[in-house]
């Protein structure tokens, strides 16, 4: 299965080279194809041609859609990103979901080998304020909004599919949301997807990868994001706030809001890619990201309502 899946990949660029615009990128028809560990959704390779230059080869995961990601938009947003933190797309197939782009020589930090290097963690939140201040259409409607929007989706998703699952708690405490606090949200361009393996550095170099997720979010869910995918504790949350707005001018509650959606959004993905997937080792490690999530959810949520 493997030689097989390598033999299409070699035969997509194959015809690649000798049918689109891309034809100069390459100096002759010869490869080495490397799989790469990946997230969980997508099979992602490392392609070097015989000149020793070297590209990405992402195919995505066919259940995309359901997962609520929009391929379209991610590439409009790979063509039309002007900050220097994304990777440069080369070529995107959108029957069969193929992407190629280029590749940064870099790696992922650990997050508690982050959290203490201060330089570069000044270095990361410059670069999501240059990010979330990119320009962008602002009158969304607010309920629109991918922390909320996202959510909906997936509890929609679920509910269609899983006829036994009780979702009723957590469309509640979206509903209060949208009834109660959209005041509070802020529209801005986001990652939404900051986990550590994300992010790549080359000494003082970073990279930001994987934007299929990004929209219009606000920037309290990145970093709320960001914390939860580290691991990190209320005095480390509270530190990445503070270089974040350069200041102790910041609103916990909201943090803590966004930590909910996060966490939930977490959670619900989970529960559905589960239901998606065939892997039995995906499944069980769904599993634990479902308890994981779900722990998380609650803690934000009484830390939110107490605050």
């Amino acid at each position: 299965m493997k030689n097989i899946i390598f033999f299409i990949i070699s035969l997509i660029l194959w015809i690649f080279v000798h049918s689109h615009n891309i034809y100069d990128i390459f100096s002759d028809d010869r490869f080495d194809i490397k799989k790469l560990d990946g997230g969980l959704t997508n099979k992602v390779f490392l392609v070097t041609s015989s000149n020793q230059k070297k590209y990405i080869l992402r195919i995505g995961n066919p259940n995309s859609i359901c997962l609520g990601i929009d391929r379209l938009k991610e590439i409009d947003i790979y063509r039309n990103f002007t900050c220097n933190f994304s990777n440069e797309i080369y070529y995107y197939d959108q029957s069969y979901d193929i992407l190629l782009t280029s590749f940064f020589e870099g790696e992922p930090i650990e997050a508690q080998d982050l959290i203490e290097d201060e330089k570069r963690m000044r270095i990361l939140m410059d670069a999501l304020r240059t990010i979330h201040g990119q320009k962008i259409q602002t009158d969304i409607e607010k309920q629109k909004l991918y922390p909320i929007k996202i959510n909906l989706f997936y509890i929609n998703q679920l509910q269609n599919k899983l006829s036994n699952i009780d979702l009723n708690r957590e469309k509640e405490f979206l509903d209060s949301i949208l009834q109660k606090e959209m005041q509070m949200f802020t529209p801005c361009f986001c990652h939404n997807d900051l986990v550590w393996s994300n992010l790549l550095w080359k000494g003082d170099d970073l990279r930001i990868i994987d934007w299929e997720y990004s929209d219009i979010s606000d920037c309290y869910f990145d970093l709320a994001g960001f914390c939860i995918e580290h691991n990190l504790e209320k005095s480390l949350c509270e530190k990445v706030l503070k270089l974040y707005f350069l200041s102790s001018n910041y609103d916990l509650k909201k943090f803590y809001l966004m930590c909910c959606l996060y966490s939930l959004k977490n959670y619900l993905w989970a529960i559905l890619y589960e239901n998606l997937t065939k892997q039995i080792d995906v499944k069980n490690l769904l599993k634990e990201l479902q308890l994981k999530n779900k722990s998380n959810f609650e803690k934000y949520k009484l830390l939110y309502e107490n605050s």
